[in-house]
């Protein structure tokens, strides 16, 4: 599955698991994007998809699970849903993790101490 997926912890499990999918979904998405999370995809062929989990709209994603039918414990993009490009490892893979970290570095403000 060449799609972004991300696996919840039990804590982040347990503190939604009552919710409705709709509002789940919502709630994880702010998740993701007061963390900033980002994904990166490299498939067997040598091509890399790598972005913001906030960059595909709420609408694209569902919940399935991992193990067990019964615990929605993963947030997935659906499969009719093409969002990302996926690029050439050679030609491009360090020129988009540079401008990634750049940018992150960027927007996130740290303290040292």
């Amino acid at each position: 599955m060449n799609r972004p997926r991300w696996n919840l912890n039990r804590e982040l499990y347990k503190y939604t698991e009552s919710l409705t999918e709709g509002i789940r979904i919502r709630i994880l998405h702010n998740f993701m994007y007061n963390l900033n999370l980002h994904f990166l995809i490299i498939t067997k062929t040598g091509q890399f998809w790598a972005d913001k989990f906030t960059n595909i709209l709420k609408e694209d994603y569902y919940l399935t699970y991992r193990n067990d039918p019964n615990h929605l414990d993963r947030l997935a993009v659906k499969p009719d849903t093409q969002v990302g490009q996926f690029h050439s490892i050679k030609k491009d893979f360090h020129e988009s993790m540079l401008t990634i970290m750049y940018y992150f570095n960027k927007n996130n403000k740290y303290e040292s101490k």
